[in-house]
């Protein structure tokens, strides 16, 4: 009866470089997620921001369709890391997914590809690829 119980409960364990890599997701991803939200909030009741956008962005009439796709693709990288800890591996797969779109609608929206963005999602996936095999 113990070794099942000590089979059992090494499941559960989370490697730390998975667990801190998925708590700085979740972080990152409702901070994202909580500028996209209130940005949309700020455009509909604010006309004028319409205005200062156009003139220092040219994001102007695709504006609310980024922030959309931000919100969305933010609460998807949530529910990815939640996963993760919970040792899915349907949570890799959709944070490989997210990440890949975030990067491509970057490019789309925005005609540029910030470097800072690659190096953190890559060393992300990276690290929860190499407990690949942990996950169930």
């Amino acid at each position: 009866m113990d070794e099942t119980s000590s089979t059992v409960h090494a499941k559960h364990d989370i490697p730390i470089p998975l667990k801190i890599s998925a708590i700085l997701i979740i972080i990152m991803s409702i901070i994202g997620f909580l500028f996209f939200a209130m940005t949309s909030l700020y455009q509909f009741y604010d006309t004028q921001f319409f205005k200062d956008i156009n003139v220092k962005n040219s994001l102007y009439p695709n504006l609310n369709t980024y922030v959309i796709i931000q919100s969305i693709l933010h609460i998807g990288m949530l529910i990815s890391a939640l996963l993760i800890l919970k040792l899915k591996k349907s949570g890799l797969y959709l944070l490989l997914t997210i990440f890949i779109a975030l990067l491509t609608s970057e490019l789309f929206f925005e005609n540029n590809l910030n470097l800072v963005h690659l190096i953190v999602g890559i060393s992300f996936s990276f690290m929860i690829v190499v407990f690949y095999k942990r996950l169930g």
